[in-house]
C-alpha cells in the first residue's frame, strides 16, 4: 500500500517497478498479471482479466492509449 492505494511491485533483472494494482478497465489485479517485454517498449504487465498491457516504467496502457495506472518511484537501494 502506498498512500492508501494498492501497489503491484515487480522486480525484473534487478530493477524494481511499482504501479497501481488495479486495471482501469475492470479493476483487474495487475499483481496477478503476466510480465512480458513489450515490442518497442520496456517491460510491461498484462492484465489477467482482459489483457490490457501496461508499461511498467510509465504506467501507460500500450493497447488503450487513453488509459494508464499510477507509477511509484522505487529507490534502487531497496532492491
Amino acid at each position: 500500500m502506498v498512500n492508501g492505494q494498492r501497489v503491484a511491485v515487480f522486480t525484473i533483472e534487478g530493477r524494481a517497478y511499482a504501479i497501481g494494482d488495479r486495471c482501469p478497465h475492470r479493476g483487474g489485479p495487475l499483481s496477478r498479471g503476466t510480465v512480458e517485454q513489450a515490442p518497442g517498449s520496456g517491460p510491461a504487465v498484462r492484465c489477467p482479466i482482459h489483457g490490457w498491457l501496461f508499461d511498467l516504467e510509465t504506467g501507460r496502457c500500450l493497447n488503450q492509449p487513453a488509459a494508464s495506472v499510477p507509477v511509484c518511484d522505487v529507490p534502487r537501494e531497496t532492491v
